[in-house]
C-alpha cells in the first residue's frame, strides 16, 4: 500500500465516521445532513485530486449512506 493509498483509506474511515449516522427520510436535519456529506464527499474528492481509489471508495461509502438511511426509514 502507498503512502497516498493508505491517506485516502484513513479519509474514507475518518468520512464514514462523521456521517455513519444518517437520519430517516424526511427526518429533521436530514436536508443539512446530506449537505454537508456531499460537501465533505467533494473535499475529499479534491483533495486526492479525484484519485482512482478515492473516487470508488468514496462514492461507495456515500452509497451505502443512502443504503443505511433507507434501512432507518422502514
Amino acid at each position: 500500500m502507498t503512502v497516498k493509498e493508505k491517506g485516502i483509506m484513513e479519509d474514507a474511515t475518518g468520512f464514514l465516521e462523521s456521517f455513519s449516522d444518517a437520519p430517516g427520510l424526511n427526518a429533521p436535519g436530514c436536508d443539512d445532513y446530506w449537505r454537508r456529506a456531499s460537501e465533505a464527499l467533494a473535499a475529499a474528492g479534491n483533495k486526492w485530486r479525484m484519485h482512482p481509489l478515492a473516487e470508488k471508495v468514496l462514492i461507495g461509502i456515500f452509497e451505502y449512506l443512502e443504503i443505511k438511511q433507507k434501512a432507518v426509514s422502514r
